[in-house]
């Protein structure tokens, strides 16, 4: 069986990254601006997703415990439960470090479930906020990807010409 092809920044992926960014742009913009529970669970679905890339990055051997511990924080939230899903999240990272099965990376566990929780929770809880939060969100949002658009494409243009010159 040949090995999987590594995805490395090849130049035929910029026609990939247009198309899941004119499905999902428009989903996140209408979940944003919706809120509430449409808002809780797509944001549980995207830590389960960020969780199932950091064990594959980590070659962590606790799928199934990581995934569901980086879910189980917006359970609350689909019934407009903060506070318990902040506290949800606390003991999600405690119990990782009792149920990793390697002692020496356990606190690396934790702090890989902290990076998929933080962000999808920071996202709902500034979009629930008593301000106007579906405006804040939507310009937080709006910094991220041009950021990220920025990021890549000036990665592209500048590592090429840095690449070029360091070629023998």
């Amino acid at each position: 069986m040949a090995p999987a092809k590594q995805h490395d920044g090849q130049p035929g992926d910029l026609g990939l990254r247009l198309v899941s960014a004119a499905i999902l742009i428009p989903f996140g913009l209408y979940v944003v601006w919706q809120g509430g529970s449409l808002l809780a669970a797509s944001c549980g679905v995207f830590a389960a997703l960020m969780a199932y890339e950091w064990v594959r990055m980590t070659a962590s051997p606790s799928m199934k415990w990581f995934v569901t511990l980086a879910i189980l924080p917006f359970v609350p939230l689909m019934f407009s439960a903060p506070w318990l899903a902040i506290w949800t999240a606390a003991l999600s990272m405690f119990v990782v470090t009792l149920v990793h099965p390697m002692k020496t990376r356990r606190s690396a566990e934790a702090l890989g479930l902290i990076y998929v929780m933080a962000m999808p929770l920071a996202l709902y809880l500034m979009r629930e906020g008593p301000w106007n939060g579906a405006v804040a969100a939507l310009i937080f949002m709006g910094i991220v990807w041009g950021s990220d658009s920025a990021a890549y494409f000036s990665g592209r243009v500048w590592w090429a010409a840095i690449a070029s010159r360091l070629a023998v």
